[in-house]
C-alpha cells in the first residue's frame, strides 16, 4: 500500500491464505486488506489521535437505508447524546474525488443529518458542514477536518 496524506500509525497487518489482513481498533478484529480498508483505518486513528474523536463514539459501515437506495457509511462518529455527528465516506487512494462521490457521501447522509461531513481518498479530504435552514438542506465547506469538541455536547 502506499503512504497517504494522513499521519502514519503502527498498523498491525497479518498475512492468511487469501490476502493481507489488517487489525481494525473499532470493530477489535482483522478486516481483508483492500486499499479502501487502508484509507478507512488511516482516518479512524487521524480521528482518534489527531482530532480527539472518543473511538467508543464510532460506527464502521453502518447500514444507511433510502426509498430508493440502500447502502453502509464507512465511517460515522456520534456524540453522547446518540446523534450523528460526522459521516466519513472513504475511497481508494486510486479513486479520484469527485461529485459522484460527493453527491453519494451527502445521500448517506441526508437521514441521519450528521453535523460534518467529510470525503477522502486518503490523499485528498473534503470536509462540509451541514446546514438545515428551515428545510432548505445545504453543506458548507469547511478549509480542515473539524476537532472533537467536547464543548458542544
Amino acid at each position: 500500500m502506499i503512504a497517504l496524506n494522513l499521519p502514519p500509525y503502527e498498523s498491525r497487518i497479518v498475512d492468511q491464505e487469501d490476502g493481507k489482513y489488517i487489525f481494525d481498533i473499532i470493530r477489535k478484529k482483522y478486516i481483508k486488506l483492500l486499499p479502501e480498508e487502508w484509507v478507512r483505518q488511516h482516518f479512524i486513528h487521524f480521528l482518534i489521535h489527531h482530532r480527539h474523536y472518543p473511538a467508543g463514539l464510532f460506527r464502521i459501515e453502518r447500514s444507511v437505508v433510502k426509498a430508493y437506495r440502500k447502502g453502509r457509511t464507512d465511517i460515522q462518529v456520534w456524540n453522547n447524546e446518540g446523534k450523528p455527528l460526522l459521516v466519513v465516506e472513504c475511497k481508494s487512494f486510486e479513486v479520484t474525488l469527485n461529485k459522484k462521490a460527493i453527491l453519494q457521501a451527502s445521500v448517506y447522509n441526508h437521514d441521519l443529518k450528521a453535523q460534518f461531513l467529510v470525503l477522502t481518498n486518503g490523499l485528498k479530504h473534503f470536509a462540509f458542514e451541514f446546514m438545515d435552514n428551515e428545510g432548505v438542506l445545504s453543506y458548507k465547506p469547511l478549509g480542515d477536518i473539524p476537532f472533537y469538541n467536547i464543548s458542544e455536547e
